[in-house]
């Protein structure tokens, strides 16, 4: 079964049928706090599934893992998603190697949970490690690339300002 199969179970009655839009960033930008809230349950409930039949590191469920940790950052949930962002991104290291596309791009959902929560002392040294990683493995213009390198900016941008800045 495949995490798609698994996504498309039909909820328990008492779970939203909602499908997942489009992955959000760390600080909720396109999956607002109420989306993400109504849906937490189910997608806890598909995390366990997935680590019971697949195993914790299949790349199904590190995708549902990821999902999880995406869903409470845009619940405005950080203490919880934090350290599924950190799991999640020692998970692709270890899997996939440091220089892996999606490797960086957990490094980038990490580093902005941690400007999300005010942590800039861990943000934006992650986030210059990531621009020129993401720099050097996927050039200048890539997505990936563009995000940290916006990221960076903010980050920065907060630090001058003095505290963290929700975009």
């Amino acid at each position: 079964m495949t995490f798609w199969r698994l996504w498309r179970r039909r909820p328990p009655p008492n779970e939203p049928s909602e499908r997942t839009p489009e992955p959000a960033t760390p600080s909720g930008r396109r999956w607002d706090a109420r989306f993400s809230t109504r849906l937490l349950p189910r997608i806890e409930r598909l995390l366990a599934e997935a680590e019971r039949e697949f195993g914790p590191d299949h790349p199904d469920t590190v995708i549902f893992r990821s999902n999880l940790a995406r869903a409470y950052a845009g619940a405005g949930d950080l203490d919880r998603a934090i350290p599924l962002f950190e799991r999640i991104l020692a998970d692709r290291e270890r899997l996939l190697g440091p220089d892996h596309p999606d490797t960086l791009a957990a490094r980038n959902d990490l580093a902005e949970a941690y400007r999300a929560a005010g942590d800039l002392d861990r943000a934006i040294p992650l986030l210059e490690r990531t621009l020129a990683d993401t720099e050097r493995v996927l050039g200048d213009d890539h997505r990936i690339t563009e995000t940290a390198r916006s990221r960076l900016s903010a980050a920065k941008d907060a630090a001058r300002k003095g505290g963290s800045q929700d975009d």
